[in-house]
């Protein structure tokens, strides 16, 4: 009887493990899995000129991460509920100074002046334009004209 004793307790003893070591091995596993929402980034640009930079910084674990965009459309994917800082640096302020940030989560679209706005991810993709006028045309912001500055009136 007490060798069947041992021999279910090896055989519990080798379930526990079992069960410790699968239970270890799937906790990395489930980190690779972690949910990420679409954050892109456009900047205005006229005949391949890029008229700034963006640069955006958050959170990643315990650790600060930076990246820059400094083309018409950067596209990276962050890991939900991410809060981005985003700052911005003309190419030339003198010719082609910032006028704002325009956000579009899902359906909504909002319209930031802020230097440096922080964006939550909360929508599977969110898109952020730094917008840039030309010096001196104050009514770039009625006319729609994507920062191209001024208005054309026939």
């Amino acid at each position: 009887m007490a060798g069947k004793a041992i021999s279910s307790a090896l055989v519990a003893s080798l379930m526990l493990f079992g069960g410790a070591a699968g239970a270890l091995a799937s906790t990395p596993a489930a980190h690779a899995h972690v949910s990420k929402d679409k954050l892109v980034i456009n900047i205005t640009t006229t005949g391949g000129t890029v008229w700034g930079t963006v640069t955006a910084k958050y959170k990643s674990g315990s650790s600060t991460k930076t990246k820059t965009c400094a083309k018409t459309k950067c596209t990276w994917n962050l890991a939900i509920n991410t809060k981005v800082k985003l700052s911005q640096t003309p190419t030339d302020s003198t010719t082609w100074p910032f006028k704002n940030w325009t956000v579009v989560k899902g359906r909504s679209t909002k319209t930031m002046t802020k230097a440096t706005p922080t964006v939550k991810l909360t929508a599977l993709k969110v898109s952020v334009t730094a917008l840039y006028i030309l010096a001196g045309s104050a009514q770039s912001s009625s006319n729609n004209n994507g920062g191209y500055g001024g208005s054309y009136m026939p």
